[in-house]
């Protein structure tokens, strides 16, 4: 297996153009570079103030695999130029933020990243997780008019795979530069989540404080997109078991990059997904998403035991800073929609179960395949709605038709007719009163069981309003008054009955 080590530096989002130096021009030897670059470091950078650390000082520990596909026309020569080179190119483009190391991978990993490349497991680098920071992997095959070039990066610290990245190119002269652009585009900066004295995101990237070659280029740059991931660690300082967790439907957006930190805009599903004081040996990181636009099939599933599909839903989105919504579609007999690219990054679902909010969902179309998310059925609650909200319309015309009887009856009493008054009320006595309207519903109130307790406080949360419509509207106090009135009248016209 060759290696090329060297001390390297940093890629960063945007990376459509870049002008490479000449090849002749010859790199400072690497055995003075990795003494020199800490030391320079501190002397030529007015950003490293007394607050930057240990994290912000030393460089990524970068190895990155290459695997060759076997045809002819990819040799050992070959091979051998393109893992020089891109050493080359990382040294004359990038500051001293990588400490590089380049690989061509041996024969069994080398078939895992050409033909698996998208399905690698999180342990094949467990060597690597205390060793180094990242382990980019990079697969060359041969395809119809060219080569096809795979980078996925796999960050050790929080053990995440990134997505693939995919670039074709027709010559072989042109694979150096084209792998190390692509593996620069791959590359995710890891940052520390930390609050300024406002209780605002502020990140703290890893090499944040060293320096880059091109002016230009940023490991992290405005309107990148972040997803927070908590490490709880143990006592030697590993990961607990199950201790590297994303925060679930969270992410965050950069608005502003400066020497004080990267500032960022928390969207989340969450009330409170970040901590502003984090105790223990528990680390609130932060790593970049590097996605090309793709669908994300969106899952929604009761939460309850069983996890039944939520069909039916209605979903809308809205892309950050817009303030119309556009309605997206229904979820199907599985629960699932899809959710395309917007024209940001980021997108803002909401889901919606008839007019009941049931969550606000931030997501990254494209950087996971199928996102699931679990909410309580609200089916149930939504049916009971249905019931109660008709009868409320009941209730209105209920309660205007007691209002026209009751106004006729008394017409008619003043009037002196009181066979007429007699047929106005007992119409009136024939209506539904309150005591049967409230039997009945106790009655569906019975039958509208959740076992879901947000969803059962809700439903009964309907249920005691219209009880209380019923209560305040339909009293029996006005009828049995009149009753009373007409009693007394049919006794004084000596007319009883």
């Amino acid at each position: 297996m060759d290696r090329y080590p060297c001390n390297r530096r940093t890629p960063a989002s945007g990376l459509a153009h870049w002008n490479l130096p000449a090849a002749h021009q010859q790199p400072i030897p690497q055995r003075f570079v990795r003494v020199l670059a800490p030391l320079l470091a501190g002397w030529l950078l007015p950003a490293v103030t007394s607050a930057q650390t240990h994290w912000d000082l030393t460089p990524y520990r970068v190895r990155v695999v290459v695997a060759v596909a076997p045809v002819p026309e990819l040799n050992a020569g070959m091979k051998a130029n393109l893992l020089a080179e891109l050493v080359e190119h990382a040294d004359l483009v990038l500051g001293a933020t990588w400490d590089l190391e380049v690989q061509e991978a041996a024969a069994q990993l080398r078939c895992q990243i050409l033909h698996e490349i998208a399905t690698l497991p999180a342990d094949l680098f467990q060597g690597d997780w205390d060793r180094r920071d990242k382990v980019l992997v990079t697969g060359i095959n041969p395809v119809a008019g060219g080569y096809r070039i795979t980078v996925r990066d796999f960050d050790c610290q929080t053990r995440f795979w990134s997505s693939p990245t995919v670039r074709v190119v027709r010559q072989v002269a042109m694979l150096a530069p084209a792998v190390f652009r692509a593996v620069l585009e791959t590359f995710a900066p890891l940052a520390r989540i930390e609050f300024d004295r406002d209780q605002q995101v502020v990140l703290r990237p890893r090499a944040g404080g060293l320096p880059v070659r091109d002016p230009t280029f940023r490991l992290i740059a405005q309107g990148d997109v972040l997803v927070p991931i908590i490490r709880r660690n143990d006592r030697e300082g590993n990961p607990m078991v199950d201790g590297i967790q994303p925060v679930p439907w969270t992410f965050l957006t950069v608005q502003e990059v400066g020497p004080a930190g990267i500032r960022c805009t928390p969207h989340s599903g969450l009330r409170n997904p970040l901590r502003v004081r984090v105790r223990g040996r528990v680390e609130q990181l932060a790593l970049l998403i590097r996605v090309s636009p793709a669908p994300t099939r969106l899952m929604l599933r009761d939460r309850a035991p069983g996890h039944q599909p939520l069909a039916g839903y209605d979903v809308l989105a809205r892309d950050p800073g817009a303030e119309a919504t556009v309605f997206l579609g229904r979820t199907d007999h599985a629960g699932a929609i899809n959710i395309e690219p917007g024209r940001s990054r980021l997108r803002i679902l909401y889901v919606r179960n008839g007019a009941t909010l049931q969550a606000r969902l931030p997501i990254v179309p494209g950087w996971q395949a199928t996102a699931v998310a679990d909410l309580p059925d609200d089916r149930m609650r939504l049916s009971t709605e249905g019931f109660l909200v008709g009868l409320q319309d009941d209730l209105v015309d209920l309660v205007a038709r007691r209002a026209i009887l009751i106004a006729r009856v008394r017409q008619q009493m003043e009037a002196g007719d009181l066979d007429a008054a007699k047929k106005q009320l007992d119409e009136l006595q024939r209506l539904p009163n309150r005591q049967g309207l409230l039997q009945l519903v106790a009655q569906q109130q019975q039958r509208s069981v959740s076992n879901d307790p947000q969803v059962r406080a809700r439903i009964e949360q309907i249920f005691d309003k219209t009880k209380q419509l019923l209560v305040n509207y339909l009293d029996p106090g006005p009828i049995n008054q009149l009753q009373s009135d007409y009693d007394r009248a049919r006794r004084e016209h000596g007319t009883g009955g």
